[in-house]
Protein backbone atom coordinates (compact mmCIF):
# COMPACT_ATOMS: atom_id res chain seq x y z
CA UNK A 1 0.00 0.00 0.00
CA UNK A 2 0.88 3.78 -0.24
CA UNK A 3 3.27 5.24 1.73
CA UNK A 4 3.83 8.68 3.47
CA UNK A 5 6.44 9.32 0.70
CA UNK A 6 4.27 8.43 -2.12
CA UNK A 7 5.13 10.91 -4.91
CA UNK A 8 2.27 10.09 -6.74
CA UNK A 9 -0.14 10.93 -4.31
CA UNK A 10 -1.26 14.75 -5.25
CA UNK A 11 -0.39 14.08 -8.94
CA UNK A 12 -3.15 15.91 -11.44
CA UNK A 13 -4.20 13.42 -13.94
CA UNK A 14 -6.80 14.27 -16.80
CA UNK A 15 -8.56 17.16 -14.04
CA UNK A 16 -8.17 14.41 -11.33
CA UNK A 17 -6.25 14.35 -8.41
CA UNK A 18 -4.92 11.04 -6.99
CA UNK A 19 -5.90 10.76 -3.55
CA UNK A 20 -5.13 7.24 -2.16
CA UNK A 21 -3.15 3.94 -3.65
CA UNK A 22 -6.06 1.69 -3.58
CA UNK A 23 -4.01 -2.00 -4.98
CA UNK A 24 -0.24 -2.51 -6.19
CA UNK A 25 0.71 -5.41 -7.74
CA UNK A 26 4.06 -6.24 -10.12
CA UNK A 27 3.43 -3.87 -12.88
CA UNK A 28 1.75 -1.01 -11.27
CA UNK A 29 -0.10 1.04 -8.76
CA UNK A 30 -3.86 1.87 -8.30
CA UNK A 31 -5.16 4.63 -7.18
CA UNK A 32 -8.61 6.53 -6.30
CA UNK A 33 -9.05 9.86 -7.93
CA UNK A 34 -11.18 12.72 -7.27
CA UNK A 35 -11.89 15.30 -10.27
CA UNK A 36 -10.63 18.77 -8.85
CA UNK A 37 -13.95 20.63 -9.39
CA UNK A 38 -16.22 18.17 -9.22
CA UNK A 39 -15.50 16.28 -6.18
CA UNK A 40 -18.39 13.61 -7.08
CA UNK A 41 -16.70 12.55 -9.41
CA UNK A 42 -14.34 9.87 -8.71
CA UNK A 43 -12.22 7.42 -11.36
CA UNK A 44 -9.21 4.97 -11.03
CA UNK A 45 -5.72 5.29 -12.27
CA UNK A 46 -3.50 2.67 -12.70
CA UNK A 47 0.02 4.17 -13.00
CA UNK A 48 2.54 1.49 -14.50
CA UNK A 49 5.62 1.64 -11.81
CA UNK A 50 8.90 3.65 -12.37
CA UNK A 51 11.50 0.43 -11.69
CA UNK A 52 9.54 -1.64 -15.13
CA UNK A 53 8.39 1.68 -17.05
CA UNK A 54 11.64 0.67 -19.47
CA UNK A 55 11.42 -2.55 -19.72
CA UNK A 56 9.92 -3.36 -23.30
CA UNK A 57 7.73 -6.73 -22.14
CA UNK A 58 6.16 -4.45 -19.53
CA UNK A 59 5.18 -1.71 -21.86
CA UNK A 60 3.64 -4.24 -24.46
CA UNK A 61 1.62 -5.80 -21.15
CA UNK A 62 -0.23 -2.37 -20.26
CA UNK A 63 -0.55 -1.51 -24.06
CA UNK A 64 -2.14 -5.14 -24.28
CA UNK A 65 -4.07 -4.77 -21.22
CA UNK A 66 -5.53 -1.63 -22.90
CA UNK A 67 -6.37 -3.38 -26.19
CA UNK A 68 -8.35 -6.29 -24.18
CA UNK A 69 -10.52 -3.59 -22.30
CA UNK A 70 -10.86 -1.19 -24.82
CA UNK A 71 -12.59 -4.66 -26.61
CA UNK A 72 -14.97 -5.14 -23.82
CA UNK A 73 -16.27 -1.83 -22.46
CA UNK A 74 -19.61 -2.97 -23.87
CA UNK A 75 -20.19 -5.44 -21.19
CA UNK A 76 -21.56 -4.32 -18.16
CA UNK A 77 -19.90 -7.16 -16.56
CA UNK A 78 -16.97 -6.14 -16.91
CA UNK A 79 -14.60 -3.10 -15.81
CA UNK A 80 -15.07 -0.34 -18.04
CA UNK A 81 -11.53 1.67 -19.45
CA UNK A 82 -12.23 5.44 -19.84
CA UNK A 83 -8.70 6.21 -21.22
CA UNK A 84 -5.41 4.91 -21.79
CA UNK A 85 -2.34 7.42 -22.35
CA UNK A 86 1.53 8.62 -21.46
CA UNK A 87 2.36 11.40 -19.05
CA UNK A 88 4.81 13.71 -20.01
CA UNK A 89 7.54 12.19 -17.72
CA UNK A 90 7.11 8.77 -20.30
CA UNK A 91 4.76 6.80 -17.42
CA UNK A 92 1.85 4.86 -18.75
CA UNK A 93 -1.16 5.10 -17.47
CA UNK A 94 -4.98 3.50 -17.71
CA UNK A 95 -8.18 5.39 -16.35
CA UNK A 96 -11.15 2.94 -15.75
CA UNK A 97 -14.63 3.89 -14.02
CA UNK A 98 -14.65 3.91 -10.49
CA UNK A 99 -16.87 0.95 -8.38
CA UNK A 100 -18.66 1.53 -5.23
CA UNK A 101 -18.18 -2.14 -3.74
CA UNK A 102 -16.36 -5.02 -2.35
CA UNK A 103 -14.13 -7.73 -3.82
CA UNK A 104 -15.49 -10.79 -3.94
CA UNK A 105 -12.82 -12.14 -1.24
CA UNK A 106 -14.19 -9.40 1.34
CA UNK A 107 -17.65 -9.52 0.50
CA UNK A 108 -17.05 -13.42 1.38
CA UNK A 109 -15.09 -12.65 4.80
CA UNK A 110 -17.72 -10.05 5.65
CA UNK A 111 -21.08 -12.77 4.97
CA UNK A 112 -18.98 -15.57 7.34
CA UNK A 113 -16.26 -17.49 5.22
CA UNK A 114 -18.82 -18.73 2.66
CA UNK A 115 -21.68 -18.10 0.64
CA UNK A 116 -25.23 -19.64 0.28
CA UNK A 117 -25.76 -21.59 -3.11
CA UNK A 118 -28.18 -19.02 -4.50
CA UNK A 119 -26.31 -15.77 -3.90
CA UNK A 120 -23.02 -17.90 -5.18
CA UNK A 121 -24.07 -18.95 -8.38
CA UNK A 122 -26.09 -15.26 -8.86
CA UNK A 123 -22.42 -14.05 -9.18
CA UNK A 124 -20.63 -16.76 -10.74
CA UNK A 125 -23.43 -16.56 -13.31
CA UNK A 126 -22.48 -12.89 -13.95
CA UNK A 127 -18.55 -13.98 -14.25
CA UNK A 128 -19.42 -16.45 -17.26
CA UNK A 129 -21.51 -13.56 -19.15
CA UNK A 130 -18.14 -11.69 -19.09
CA UNK A 131 -16.05 -14.29 -19.31
CA UNK A 132 -17.83 -16.01 -22.44
CA UNK A 133 -18.08 -12.35 -24.28
CA UNK A 134 -14.34 -12.00 -23.68
CA UNK A 135 -13.94 -15.66 -25.11
CA UNK A 136 -16.01 -14.92 -27.99
CA UNK A 137 -13.33 -11.60 -28.78
CA UNK A 138 -10.13 -13.98 -28.36
CA UNK A 139 -9.00 -12.51 -24.94
CA UNK A 140 -8.32 -15.08 -22.26
CA UNK A 141 -7.85 -13.51 -18.38
CA UNK A 142 -5.89 -16.02 -16.99
CA UNK A 143 -6.02 -14.59 -13.29
CA UNK A 144 -9.50 -15.31 -12.45
CA UNK A 145 -9.32 -15.09 -8.48
CA UNK A 146 -11.93 -13.59 -5.78
CA UNK A 147 -9.26 -10.12 -5.83
CA UNK A 148 -10.60 -9.82 -9.66
CA UNK A 149 -14.04 -10.18 -9.03
CA UNK A 150 -16.05 -6.70 -7.62
CA UNK A 151 -19.54 -6.99 -5.95
CA UNK A 152 -21.11 -3.60 -7.17
CA UNK A 153 -23.55 -1.79 -4.90
CA UNK A 154 -26.09 0.96 -5.50
CA UNK A 155 -26.25 0.62 -8.91
CA UNK A 156 -29.09 2.99 -10.61
CA UNK A 157 -31.24 1.82 -13.01
CA UNK A 158 -30.01 -1.79 -12.81
CA UNK A 159 -31.73 -4.81 -12.73
CA UNK A 160 -29.37 -6.61 -10.68
CA UNK A 161 -29.52 -5.45 -6.66
CA UNK A 162 -25.63 -6.58 -7.15
CA UNK A 163 -23.61 -6.12 -9.88
CA UNK A 164 -20.02 -8.33 -10.60
CA UNK A 165 -17.36 -6.70 -12.47
CA UNK A 166 -14.32 -8.88 -13.32
CA UNK A 167 -11.06 -6.54 -13.14
CA UNK A 168 -7.13 -6.59 -13.98
CA UNK A 169 -6.62 -7.94 -17.57
CA UNK A 170 -3.10 -7.12 -16.86
CA UNK A 171 -2.18 -10.66 -17.96
CA UNK A 172 -4.97 -11.18 -20.49
CA UNK A 173 -4.18 -13.10 -23.65
CA UNK A 174 -4.85 -11.83 -27.26
CA UNK A 175 -5.76 -14.68 -29.44
CA UNK A 176 -6.09 -12.92 -32.21
CA UNK A 177 -4.33 -9.41 -33.23
CA UNK A 178 -1.83 -8.47 -30.59
CA UNK A 179 1.37 -10.16 -30.13
CA UNK A 180 1.76 -12.18 -26.34
CA UNK A 181 4.80 -11.42 -24.56
CA UNK A 182 4.09 -14.47 -22.56
CA UNK A 183 6.87 -16.70 -23.91
CA UNK A 184 6.55 -20.34 -24.20
CA UNK A 185 7.01 -22.55 -21.00
CA UNK A 186 6.19 -18.95 -19.07
CA UNK A 187 3.79 -18.72 -15.83
CA UNK A 188 1.51 -16.39 -15.38
CA UNK A 189 -1.10 -15.70 -12.74
CA UNK A 190 -2.14 -16.81 -9.38
CA UNK A 191 -1.16 -20.56 -9.15
CA UNK A 192 -3.50 -21.47 -6.78
CA UNK A 193 -6.09 -21.01 -8.89
CA UNK A 194 -4.90 -21.50 -12.22
CA UNK A 195 -5.35 -24.45 -14.57
CA UNK A 196 -2.64 -27.46 -14.76
CA UNK A 197 -1.55 -26.23 -18.21
CA UNK A 198 -1.19 -22.48 -17.72
CA UNK A 199 1.61 -23.50 -14.79
CA UNK A 200 3.41 -25.08 -17.81
CA UNK A 201 2.91 -22.86 -20.41
CA UNK A 202 0.54 -19.49 -20.24
CA UNK A 203 1.19 -18.29 -23.67
CA UNK A 204 -0.54 -21.74 -24.56
CA UNK A 205 -3.70 -21.83 -22.35
CA UNK A 206 -7.10 -21.43 -24.11
CA UNK A 207 -10.31 -20.34 -22.30
CA UNK A 208 -10.92 -23.42 -20.55
CA UNK A 209 -8.03 -21.81 -18.42
CA UNK A 210 -10.50 -19.42 -17.14
CA UNK A 211 -13.14 -22.38 -16.31
CA UNK A 212 -10.81 -23.82 -14.58
CA UNK A 213 -10.20 -20.89 -12.36
CA UNK A 214 -13.61 -19.77 -11.89
CA UNK A 215 -14.64 -23.39 -10.37
CA UNK A 216 -12.03 -23.35 -8.06
CA UNK A 217 -13.79 -19.96 -7.04
CA UNK A 218 -17.05 -21.47 -6.86
CA UNK A 219 -15.37 -24.37 -4.91
CA UNK A 220 -14.03 -21.86 -2.58
CA UNK A 221 -17.48 -19.31 -1.95
CA UNK A 222 -19.21 -22.63 -1.25
CA UNK A 223 -16.64 -24.52 1.26
CA UNK A 224 -14.52 -21.74 2.38
CA UNK A 225 -11.60 -24.21 1.40
CA UNK A 226 -10.00 -25.03 -2.23
CA UNK A 227 -10.43 -28.62 -4.34
CA UNK A 228 -6.50 -29.54 -3.13
CA UNK A 229 -6.22 -27.96 -0.16
CA UNK A 230 -4.03 -25.31 0.96
CA UNK A 231 -0.15 -26.73 -0.36
CA UNK A 232 2.23 -25.02 1.24
CA UNK A 233 4.18 -23.85 -1.96
CA UNK A 234 3.13 -23.20 -5.90
CA UNK A 235 5.15 -26.35 -6.74
CA UNK A 236 3.01 -28.66 -3.92
CA UNK A 237 -0.31 -27.30 -5.44
CA UNK A 238 0.82 -27.63 -9.11
CA UNK A 239 1.94 -31.56 -8.03
CA UNK A 240 -1.05 -32.03 -6.02
CA UNK A 241 -3.53 -31.04 -9.17
CA UNK A 242 -1.68 -33.29 -11.10
CA UNK A 243 -1.53 -36.31 -9.36
CA UNK A 244 -4.50 -36.31 -7.32
CA UNK A 245 -8.19 -35.97 -7.29
CA UNK A 246 -9.63 -32.85 -6.25
CA UNK A 247 -11.67 -33.32 -2.72
CA UNK A 248 -15.17 -33.66 -2.91
CA UNK A 249 -17.22 -30.78 -1.43
CA UNK A 250 -19.01 -31.73 1.72
CA UNK A 251 -22.52 -32.69 0.23
CA UNK A 252 -23.89 -30.71 3.28
CA UNK A 253 -22.61 -27.41 1.69
CA UNK A 254 -22.94 -28.67 -2.06
CA UNK A 255 -25.60 -30.77 -3.09
CA UNK A 256 -24.24 -33.49 -5.32
CA UNK A 257 -25.32 -32.31 -8.63
CA UNK A 258 -23.73 -29.02 -8.19
CA UNK A 259 -20.58 -31.25 -7.17
CA UNK A 260 -20.80 -32.62 -10.44
CA UNK A 261 -20.45 -29.67 -12.86
CA UNK A 262 -17.20 -28.43 -10.50
CA UNK A 263 -15.74 -31.63 -10.71
CA UNK A 264 -15.71 -31.49 -14.56
CA UNK A 265 -14.71 -28.22 -14.68
CA UNK A 266 -11.88 -29.29 -12.61
CA UNK A 267 -10.74 -32.03 -15.38
CA UNK A 268 -7.18 -32.48 -15.85
CA UNK A 269 -7.97 -32.51 -19.53
CA UNK A 270 -9.33 -28.91 -21.07
CA UNK A 271 -11.19 -30.75 -23.60
CA UNK A 272 -13.59 -32.45 -21.05
CA UNK A 273 -14.27 -29.10 -19.33
CA UNK A 274 -17.32 -26.70 -20.52
CA UNK A 275 -17.60 -23.25 -21.64
CA UNK A 276 -18.24 -20.55 -19.79
CA UNK A 277 -21.63 -20.33 -21.14
CA UNK A 278 -22.58 -24.06 -20.71
CA UNK A 279 -21.22 -23.78 -17.07
CA UNK A 280 -23.48 -21.52 -16.06
CA UNK A 281 -26.59 -23.52 -18.01
CA UNK A 282 -25.10 -26.69 -16.43
CA UNK A 283 -25.04 -24.94 -12.92
CA UNK A 284 -28.45 -23.26 -13.19
CA UNK A 285 -29.71 -26.99 -13.65
CA UNK A 286 -28.33 -28.57 -11.50
CA UNK A 287 -29.98 -26.61 -8.20
CA UNK A 288 -33.67 -25.37 -7.87
CA UNK A 289 -34.38 -22.34 -8.92
CA UNK A 290 -31.18 -21.97 -10.83
CA UNK A 291 -32.65 -21.79 -14.16
CA UNK A 292 -34.69 -18.48 -12.88
CA UNK A 293 -31.24 -16.94 -11.36
CA UNK A 294 -29.46 -17.34 -14.99
CA UNK A 295 -32.86 -15.81 -16.53
CA UNK A 296 -32.09 -12.39 -14.62
CA UNK A 297 -28.40 -12.55 -16.01
CA UNK A 298 -28.53 -13.73 -19.27
CA UNK A 299 -32.27 -14.78 -20.08
CA UNK A 300 -30.77 -15.88 -24.04
CA UNK A 301 -29.17 -18.77 -22.39
CA UNK A 302 -32.45 -20.02 -20.59
CA UNK A 303 -33.76 -19.86 -23.49
CA UNK A 304 -31.53 -21.65 -25.55
CA UNK A 305 -30.87 -24.29 -22.92
CA UNK A 306 -31.85 -27.90 -22.21
CA UNK A 307 -35.28 -28.26 -19.94
CA UNK A 308 -33.23 -30.78 -18.05
CA UNK A 309 -29.52 -30.17 -18.25
CA UNK A 310 -27.32 -32.75 -16.77
CA UNK A 311 -23.15 -33.14 -16.09
CA UNK A 312 -21.36 -36.14 -15.67
CA UNK A 313 -17.97 -36.80 -13.57
CA UNK A 314 -15.36 -36.69 -15.84
CA UNK A 315 -11.84 -38.79 -14.98
CA UNK A 316 -9.03 -35.92 -13.66
CA UNK A 317 -6.59 -38.04 -14.85
CA UNK A 318 -2.69 -36.97 -15.56
CA UNK A 319 -1.59 -37.97 -19.29
CA UNK A 320 1.94 -38.78 -19.61
CA UNK A 321 2.98 -38.96 -23.38
CA UNK A 322 4.16 -42.55 -23.58
CA UNK A 323 5.54 -44.54 -26.10
CA UNK A 324 4.19 -47.62 -27.90
CA UNK A 325 7.56 -50.21 -25.74
CA UNK A 326 5.83 -47.98 -22.56
CA UNK A 327 2.17 -49.36 -23.34
CA UNK A 328 3.24 -52.56 -22.94
CA UNK A 329 4.13 -51.53 -19.15
CA UNK A 330 0.44 -50.87 -18.86
CA UNK A 331 -0.67 -53.63 -20.87
CA UNK A 332 1.60 -56.36 -17.95
CA UNK A 333 0.08 -54.40 -15.45
CA UNK A 334 -3.57 -54.63 -16.16
CA UNK A 335 -2.84 -58.25 -16.39
CA UNK A 336 -1.95 -58.07 -12.75
CA UNK A 337 -4.98 -57.17 -11.86
CA UNK A 338 -4.99 -53.31 -12.26
CA UNK A 339 -6.87 -53.20 -15.20
CA UNK A 340 -9.84 -50.97 -13.63
CA UNK A 341 -7.45 -48.32 -12.78
CA UNK A 342 -6.36 -47.33 -16.27
CA UNK A 343 -6.81 -44.27 -17.90
CA UNK A 344 -7.10 -42.69 -21.10
CA UNK A 345 -3.97 -41.73 -21.96
CA UNK A 346 -1.97 -44.60 -20.48
CA UNK A 347 -2.43 -46.83 -23.03
CA UNK A 348 -6.40 -46.93 -23.75
CA UNK A 349 -8.92 -45.38 -25.25
CA UNK A 350 -11.54 -43.57 -23.66
CA UNK A 351 -14.91 -45.22 -23.18
CA UNK A 352 -17.83 -43.66 -24.80
CA UNK A 353 -20.00 -42.07 -22.58
CA UNK A 354 -23.83 -42.82 -22.59
CA UNK A 355 -26.03 -39.90 -23.81
CA UNK A 356 -27.75 -40.23 -20.11
CA UNK A 357 -26.99 -42.06 -17.19
CA UNK A 358 -28.84 -42.47 -13.68
CA UNK A 359 -27.70 -40.38 -11.00
CA UNK A 360 -25.72 -42.00 -7.99
CA UNK A 361 -23.55 -41.12 -5.28
CA UNK A 362 -20.34 -40.37 -6.07
CA UNK A 363 -17.21 -42.17 -5.36
CA UNK A 364 -15.21 -38.98 -3.97
CA UNK A 365 -11.78 -41.55 -4.37
CA UNK A 366 -12.88 -42.42 -8.00
CA UNK A 367 -10.69 -40.18 -9.99
CA UNK A 368 -7.75 -40.60 -7.46
CA UNK A 369 -7.29 -44.53 -7.98
CA UNK A 370 -6.24 -43.77 -11.78
CA UNK A 371 -4.56 -40.33 -11.30
CA UNK A 372 -2.00 -42.04 -8.78
CA UNK A 373 -1.75 -44.82 -11.01
CA UNK A 374 -1.06 -42.87 -14.14
CA UNK A 375 1.60 -40.84 -12.02
CA UNK A 376 3.19 -44.00 -10.97
CA UNK A 377 3.62 -45.60 -14.37
CA UNK A 378 4.64 -42.02 -16.00
CA UNK A 379 7.24 -42.42 -13.68
CA UNK A 380 8.13 -46.10 -13.78
CA UNK A 381 7.96 -45.80 -17.43
CA UNK A 382 10.16 -43.24 -17.51
CA UNK A 383 12.81 -44.35 -15.11
CA UNK A 384 12.93 -47.94 -17.27
CA UNK A 385 12.98 -47.16 -20.49
CA UNK A 386 14.43 -43.32 -20.84
CA UNK A 387 13.73 -41.22 -24.02
CA UNK A 388 14.90 -44.69 -26.30
CA UNK A 389 12.25 -46.83 -25.40
CA UNK A 390 14.38 -49.81 -24.54
CA UNK A 391 13.83 -51.27 -20.64
CA UNK A 392 16.75 -51.50 -19.02
CA UNK A 393 15.03 -52.65 -15.59
CA UNK A 394 12.22 -54.81 -14.86
CA UNK A 395 8.99 -52.63 -13.40
CA UNK A 396 7.49 -53.37 -10.62
CA UNK A 397 3.30 -52.51 -10.72
CA UNK A 398 3.69 -51.59 -6.91
CA UNK A 399 5.93 -49.28 -7.59
CA UNK A 400 5.57 -45.22 -6.65
CA UNK A 401 7.83 -42.50 -6.80
CA UNK A 402 6.76 -39.26 -5.17
CA UNK A 403 10.24 -38.10 -5.07
CA UNK A 404 10.48 -38.01 -8.61
CA UNK A 405 6.78 -36.38 -9.71
CA UNK A 406 8.07 -33.62 -6.99
CA UNK A 407 11.11 -32.79 -9.16
CA UNK A 408 9.43 -33.15 -12.36
CA UNK A 409 6.69 -30.84 -11.32
CA UNK A 410 9.46 -28.79 -9.71
CA UNK A 411 11.32 -28.84 -13.70
CA UNK A 412 7.68 -27.41 -14.85
CA UNK A 413 7.85 -24.82 -13.28
CA UNK A 414 9.82 -21.94 -14.27
CA UNK A 415 12.19 -19.76 -11.60
CA UNK A 416 10.60 -16.26 -11.64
Amino acid sequence: MATLFDPNLGRRIEGHVLQAEIGRGGMGAAYVATHEALSHSKCVIKLMLAEVARIPQAIVRIQQEAEALSRLNKHEHIVKLQNFGVLPDGQFYLKFEFIEGKTLTRYVVEQGGTLPLRKAANFIFQVCSAMEFAHSLGIIHRDLKPDNIMIEFNIPGAHLKERVKVLDFGIAKLVHGAVDPTGSGQTLGTIRFMAPEQVTDAAAVSGKADVFSLAQVLYLVLTGRMPWGTPESDIAIYHKQRTEAPAWPPEELVPEAVARVIMRCLSLNPDDRPTMRELAIELAAAFEGGTEILAKVVPDWVESSPHDATTLPRPAVAEPTVTPAQQLVAHDVARQGHHEHLSPGVGTSAPKVPESLPRRTPDPTANARPRALAASLASAASATFGSSGVPSTPVRPQDSAPAELGSAAARAIPTP
